[in-house]
């Protein structure tokens, strides 16, 4: 018990010390130290630690709506500001979680990697594990600060546009710097890829990673990287240990939550931490985006509630995830790999494969019987219909950002992001600054790292 409170106390400190975004730190000292294989379970385990993630994403990529109500009554200036696409993002004290969360996670991995080092006692494959775990969390989390703090990565220009701080010791008195986006990428992927090496095939608990998750996670990472050889490689790896996609004609829509938390499609649940957006676990959105949903396309009814107030405007929320009651689902699972694979073929010509990916995955979100499989050789309409459902399929997952960003980069698919609050037009073009968040002005001053140009 004595135990389980001191582990208690470290994960607070380390989020807490994360919080004030300083890249400085009170050693722990003493008891407080974690030394063996159980302790290092346990901080893993701390779901509420290890398996949330930031969403400010959500609230720039579109597909979230604010009517003028609704967003008069959001308290964070940084949600409006985002919501909006300001150039100012956070105020000077703001505590960007989106920023604290992902180091938090970074810190604690650093910490059980540096205590394994010591670790003589218990087997080789609980060691490999616990080590793989911590890895998978470090390379995840740094790409997710990755995907909103730095640029999109090109190969061309990686090699000298500004990253996002790489920690790979529990030392915060080391005062973070910028490396390049290269070695950024360099180290996620070195992280990821170690992990998928240690892990084993499929975890005990969906909570924890597996190497099922890390080739799914680095399938995701390859194809935001514009490398779909990479992505599709370690999609089908994924996918040849997992492959499951639910029918949703076998699911009941009036079942609460609609969905099995721990489904056959989860590879590894990660959530938003509740109450931390004003959007909470439900997620309003457009009429339009509603009606992208065919009638007979099943996702419309399991992911939405629709509610008439008899004014005449509809009010719509995505519900419905595999998140559960309370938690909107941020994780990996093996729909998004379908897409994966899919959009990986269509870009290296081989059509008959793609539309396989996307029509298995299709023929499972529609009223049985009602889907009409995609056919075509036509490269652009192909890639359109995976991008749609890319959209369609993966709402409200922290993806659509980085699809954008990565989409923009063609002609053929870039969109111009538009909203109206109170009146005023906002606009956000292809390819803008603004695609980069700015650092939260708290690590600006306690670093004195380059700010990212708005």
């Amino acid at each position: 018990m004595n135990r389980k409170i001191n582990y208690i106390l470290l994960l607070s400190m380390a989020l807490m010390l994360s919080a004030c975004e300083k890249f400085v730190d009170i050693e722990p000292k003493g008891q407080l130290i974690p030394s063996t294989l159980a302790d290092f379970r346990m901080i893993l385990d701390q779901v509420q630690k290890m398996n949330f993630t930031g969403s400010v994403s959500e609230l720039a990529a579109g597909d979230l709506y604010h009517n003028d109500l609704d967003f008069q009554s959001i308290t964070n200036a940084f949600e409006k500001n985002a919501y909006t696409w300001s150039k100012e993002i956070y105020l000077p004290n703001d505590q960007a979680t989106d920023w604290n969360v992902p180091y938090s996670r970074i810190y604690n991995a650093n910490v059980i990697l540096e205590g394994l080092e010591g670790i003589s006692s218990g087997s080789e494959t609980e060691k490999n594990t616990i080590k793989g775990e911590a890895l998978f969390q470090r390379g995840m989390a740094l790409y997710e600060v990755a995907t909103l703090y730095a640029p999109l990565y090109e190969a061309a220009t990686a090699g000298t546009l500004k990253g996002v701080p790489i920690r790979t010791a529990s030392n915060v008195f080391a005062i973070s710097k910028r490396p390049t986006l290269q070695e950024t990428y360099d180290q996620i992927l070195k992280d990821v890829e170690l992990a998928a090496n240690l892990l084993p095939a499929q975890a005990k608990f969906k909570s924890r990673s597996s190497k099922a998750a890390a080739y799914g996670l680095l399938a995701r990472i390859y194809l935001s990287m514009s490398r779909y050889d990479k992505a599709l490689e370690n999609a089908l790896k994924q996918l040849d240990i997992q492959d499951e996609l639910m029918d949703y004609n076998d699911l009941d829509p009036f079942a609460y939550p609609r969905f099995p938390t721990m489904n056959e499609e989860v590879l590894m649940h990660l959530t938003i931490p509740n109450f931390a957006y004003s959007f909470d676990y439900k997620f309003p959105v457009t009429e339009s985006f509603y009606n992208l949903y065919d009638a007979n396309d099943l996702r419309k009814t399991f992911f939405f509630d629709v509610e008439d107030p008899g004014t005449g405007v509809l009010t719509i929320t995505f519900g419905g995830n595999y998140g559960g009651a309370w938690s909107r689902f941020t994780g990996l699972a093996t729909d998004e790999t379908y897409l994966i694979a899919a959009e990986c073929y269509a870009r290296d010509g081989d059509y008959t494969k793609a539309l396989f990916y996307l029509n298995s995955l299709l023929g499972k979100r529609y009223v049985q019987g009602t889907y009409v499989p995609l056919v075509s050789t036509d490269e652009t309409e192909i890639l359109e219909k995976i991008i749609l459902e890319r959209r369609k399929e993966l709402v409200a997952r922290n993806i659509r950002w980085t699809d954008l960003k990565r989409f923009n980069r063609d002609t053929r698919f870039a969109m111009k992001l538009q909203r109206t609050v109170a009146g005023q037009t906002f606009e956000l073009p292809p390819n803008d600054p603004r695609y980069v968040f700015p650092i939260p002005q708290t690590v600006i001053a306690a670093t004195g790292m380059d700010q990212n140009p708005r």
